[in-house]
């Protein structure tokens, strides 16, 4: 969604401190999203046979 917040702010320009500011905020949220996503749920492939059950 952090992606397409830009295509706006670009089209008007940064002329602004705030539009500039604004921009910068959101592209360190879009960074962080990544970062924050980009170990989620992540299989590091060393659990290949199910669990066994007692």
């Amino acid at each position: 969604m952090l992606p397409f917040i830009y295509i706006p702010i670009l089209l008007t320009g940064l002329s602004t401190r705030v539009q500039t500011t604004a921009f910068l905020l959101l592209f360190l949220l879009n960074i962080l999203a990544l970062y924050a996503g980009h170990t989620h749920r992540q299989d590091d492939g060393q659990n290949d046979t199910p669990p066994r059950h007692r």
